[in-house]
């Protein structure tokens, strides 16, 4: 299901139209249906993706499929996509609507409306293909269609292993950068160490710290995978970043216990809450520390005991640098210890269920509330819109 962050990123190709072609492209974009348009006048998302100041009306939209569907007005698209309307001179006689049915208009009453209906819908389609070419030339990754195998090694599994997703120079380069991140914040004791021995090492806020982090998240291989994961029934966004961390466990690091990563009471819910994407910064051997999973173990619905630590049968997951290893936020896992006389580092993404967004945090407070306000809230006011939620050790500081 698309969304108006999906509109919006095509608005380009036809923001020289009318805003009555804008609103019509919008709303058959998003729903395929002429009379699902009244759902859209009693909020700004579509006409801020459109970035017009409001949805023309009804009748409106319907003279404008009247004026396509009868050629009287004729939409061209160049070689880039970029759409213009052209009026033809042809005589044009206006349609008569019935009022009552003013958001609900029987289509095989009004042929011109049909055509009209159909050539936006051929535009559409037209206008995605030049948006999918013009991502592709900028993406610098291996992998851009996600294998449907994939999404089956999830559904039974809970987790799924993707080779070389990443060029050599990127790896190199990326492995080369977190290193010296890693570096930086132990010598100047920002480090966000942890574990009983305190050798383990994460890596907050990477988002900030470095371009080659942000160009990840951007990965359209990941954006078709997570769309499908998440997909549910709105038209906003579905999914958004969690965090982006990296993780070092050095030689003599420990191992994790069992756990999960939807950290909610039990019973678990059975939507997709979570889902996290591990990228090895070197290969995943059986001695330097890999992750292990626990296969299936994400159709349980609970958290891991400390019965179910000592009696699951694990799966560690050797994997090779530069490859994705992806799990449900189900799935009990755990990161083993290092036997190795290296380091062992990943990247971690999680990405969350956009809802827990909208429930917890529906006006963006840490946003909209003024500085100056912020700084005479309570404690517990500042608890109440997020203040300080999530800051892990490390993550505020940004070397030079």
């Amino acid at each position: 299901m698309q969304t108006y962050l999906s509109l919006s990123r095509i608005s380009y190709y036809f923001k020289d139209t009318n805003k009555e072609f804008k609103a019509l492209f919008g709303i058959l974009y998003l729903t395929n249906n002429i009379n699902s348009s009244q759902q859209f006048y009693a909020s700004h998302f579509l006409s801020k993706a459109l970035g017009i100041d409001k949805i023309p009306k009804f009748q409106d939209l319907l003279i404008m499929l009247h004026k396509i569907g009868s050629h009287s007005l004729k939409i061209n698209s160049d070689s880039n996509g970029k759409i213009s309307l052209e009026n033809t001179n042809q005589e044009l006689i206006q349609p008569v609507f019935d009022n009552k049915y003013q958001f609900n208009i029987d289509i095989n009453k009004y042929p011109n409306i049909a055509a009209g209906l159909e050539l936006i819908s051929h535009i559409i389609n037209k206008t995605n293909r030049h948006f999918s070419k013009s991502q592709n030339k900028s993406d610098m990754f291996n992998l851009v269609n996600v294998d449907e195998k994939i999404f089956n090694d999830i559904e039974v599994n809970g987790y799924s292993i993707i080779e070389n997703f990443f060029k050599e120079s990127t790896l190199k380069e990326l492995h080369k950068i977190t290193s010296n991140i890693a570096k930086n914040e132990l010598d100047t004791n920002n480090a966000y160490l942890y574990g009983e021995n305190g050798k383990n090492q994460r890596i907050y806020n990477l988002i900030s710290k470095h371009k080659i982090f942000r160009d990840i998240l951007e990965s359209i291989w990941i954006e078709k995978l997570l769309n499908v994961i998440f997909d549910r029934n709105t038209f906003h966004e579905k999914y958004g970043l969690s965090s982006l961390a990296a993780h070092i466990v050095p030689p003599g690091g420990e191992a994790q216990l069992l756990h999960l990563d939807n950290a909610v009471p039990e019973p678990i819910p059975k939507w997709v809450m979570r889902f996290i994407i591990v990228i090895p910064l070197v290969d995943f051997t059986k001695e330097n520390g890999p992750t292990a999973v626990v296969p299936k173990s994400h159709k349980l619905y609970r958290k891991p005991t400390p019965e179910d630590e000592a009696s699951s049968k694990v799966t560690s997951l050797i994997a090779k640098a530069g490859s994705l290893i992806i799990w449900d936020g189900n799935l009990w896992h755990k990161s083993t210890e290092n036997n190795s006389n290296k380091d062992r580092s990943a990247l971690i993404i999680s990405y969350g269920a956009s809802f827990f967004k909208e429930i917890c945090g529906e006006e963006e407070h840490l946003l909209v509330v003024p500085d100056k306000i912020k700084k005479i809230l309570s404690p517990r006011l500042q608890s109440l819109i997020g203040m300080n939620r999530g800051l892990k050790e490390g993550s505020s500081y940004l070397p030079d």
